[in-house]
């Protein structure tokens, strides 16, 4: 008796363990209950043999039926004890958080509540029923068929599957199955069932994330590389996350040499501080675009760049990037063109200096000339000629004086014209009071000239003609107004109170030189011409000329 008990402690002593294991880790659970089921049915059978040794031996032995009847009661006691934790490992199988299914030649005889819940069918809908009821498809039952041959075998499978919940929705399971006794094929096979459709949707989209990721990767890294602009990414401190192999070409080192490095392994200590400064300042900014210029290897190099933050998922910033294009040659050749064009307005103001030196070397001469001859008429003539040429020589003197060479500010020449006539005939008694109303206007030199000519001869026709010296005229007026419309046409009146001009043909059959000047130079400037006098009920004369802006102004011909 002293062997069976001892060998009934071995047994009790051997099967806790498996329970501990199965009850601490729910990784192990499935297969930890596989074997302690399969302890638990060999536990039986030991102790039927036993009951079975110890009942024969009592028949043989009436001698020792004292001591055999107290081992017996042990055994029943023992028993009892079992039947009460077979019944403790069933009632952990039924609130298990996982499924489990037992099968019998492919039918199903139990399934836990866990199973009920996951594939929404009660035990009396399944129990007895094929296991093909579960399977969507003759080739998914078939390869389940064929694992539970293996599984007789007393092997452990486990796999993944499909199975259909009662309202024929699919689930993702994962199966973990082995035979209850190898020896027994008929005692079925038990199978641990685990809803993975949570875990298996989340592991692809996690790849579909990393896949989404790759691509990105792969695309910013094509993008990068196909560009001739350098392009890297630092991080807070400073140091390369990314650099192609262009701003690795401009920094003279190889990129896996770059990486992991600050801008003092780059460019010289003071240099590559500036650079640091300039990058924990652009984290917080938006990003902008500006030049520099860095020595690299001993030579001053041009770049444009643009630089900004970079934000994580979260809307974080964690480092910066940088664009950087090189512009050392387009700034060497800019510098040039800069200087070429500094040489030509030079030339420029050199060469409208001397045409107004030599308009007023003609202008003296044709005073000199008028000054020899006593008839008046010529004396006039000559006058007149002279004052052209002045309102010629006093645009050229304007454009050597301002910083634009192609324009004139012509609101400033009007004034400037007006004073020189009006000084000219300060031999009147009473000159006219003059009305300057020019907007800020500014043509170029071959709209300049002609209307310039035109202001020239029209104020002259009116100091001379608009009041006849012989009248005590009243408040005499001369007003001179220009205008620039939204339609790119400008308008220029020069109007008097004087007595007023013939008739629209007659002055138009006139053959005084100033008149059929202006109309030659309003025809140049393509505009159009007209004049109101004291026949169109005004008092006095009004003549207004609109014409264009025209952008290619220079193609024009300037009249001799």
């Amino acid at each position: 008796m002293i062997k069976i008990k001892t060998l009934i402690s071995l047994i009790v002593l051997s099967f806790f363990p498996v329970t501990f294991i199965a009850l601490r880790d729910d990784k192990l659970f499935g297969r930890a209950t596989l074997l302690t089921l399969a302890c638990t049915f060999l536990f039986l059978l030991i102790i039927r043999l036993i009951t079975s040794m110890a009942t024969k031996h009592n028949s043989k032995n009436p001698s020792s039926n004292y001591e055999d009847e107290s081992s017996i009661t042990k055994i029943k006691i023992l028993q009892t004890s079992l039947d009460h934790l077979a019944n403790e490992q069933k009632a952990i199988l039924e609130t298990a958080n996982i499924g489990f299914l037992k099968v019998i030649d492919l039918k199903i005889v139990w399934i836990n509540h866990k199973t009920e819940e996951m594939l929404q069918y009660s035990k009396d809908e399944l129990i007895g029923k094929s296991t093909q009821i579960l399977y969507p498809s003759e080739e998914t039952y078939s390869k389940f068929a064929e694992s539970y041959a293996i599984m007789t075998t007393g092997k452990i499978y486990e796999t993944e599957a499909i199975v259909l919940k009662k309202d024929g929705t699919p689930l993702e399971v994962h199966f973990n199955g082995k035979a209850i006794n190898p020896s027994d094929p008929s005692m079925g096979v038990l199978w641990v069932l685990e809803d993975c459709t949570a875990r298996n949707q989340t592991d692809r989209a996690l790849r579909a994330s990393e896949e989404k990721y790759r691509i990105g990767q792969a695309l910013l890294l094509a993008v990068a590389e196909g560009t001739s602009d350098g392009i890297y990414v630092k991080d807070t401190s400073g140091r390369y996350l990314l650099v192609n192999s262009a701003a690795a070409n401009f920094f003279g080192h190889p990129v896996k040499e770059i990486l992991g490095k600050d801008d003092t392994f780059i460019f010289p200590q003071q240099e590559a501080e500036k650079i640091i400064a300039s990058d924990k300042n652009a984290i917080t900014k938006l990003p902008e675009t500006y030049e520099e210029a860095h020595i690299i290897a001993g030579m001053q190099r041009f770049f444009s760049i643009t630089k900004g933050p970079v934000f994580n998922s979260k809307g974080i910033a964690f480092g910066t990037f940088g664009i950087s294009r090189e512009i050392t040659a387009h700034r060497h050749s800019e510098d040039k063109i800069k200087n070429n064009l500094r040489e030509k307005e030079i030339l420029l103001k050199e060469i409208n200096h001397r045409v107004k030196n030599n308009m007023a070397i003609i202008s003296s001469l044709l005073s000199l000339q008028a000054a020899n001859v006593k008839d008046k008429s010529i004396q006039e003539a000559l006058a007149e000629g002279q004052r052209r040429i002045n309102s010629m020589a006093l645009i050229h003197q304007q454009l050597y004086s301002s910083k634009n060479l192609a324009q004139v500010d012509f609101g400033q020449f009007v004034k400037t014209i007006s004073s020189e006539i009006a000084e000219t005939f300060r031999w009147q008694e009473k000159k006219p009071n003059i009305n300057i109303n020019v907007q800020e206007i500014t043509l170029d030199i071959a709209l300049a000239i002609p209307c310039a000519l035109i202001v020239n001869e029209l104020l002259t026709n009116a100091f001379k003609y608009a009041f006849p010296s012989s009248s005590n005229w009243p408040d005499k007026t001369i007003s001179i107004t220009m205008e620039h419309h939204q339609n790119k046409n400008f308008l220029l009146s020069i109007a008097d109170n004087g007595h007023g001009l013939p008739k629209e043909k007659q002055w138009r059959q006139s053959n005084a030189l100033g008149l059929q000047l202006v109309i030659a130079l309003v025809e140049q400037i393509k505009g159009n011409l007209k004049i109101l006098s004291t026949s169109d009920n005004i008092i006095g004369t009004q003549i207004t000329i609109e014409f264009n802006k025209i952008e290619n102004n220079f193609s024009r011909k300037v009249m001799p």
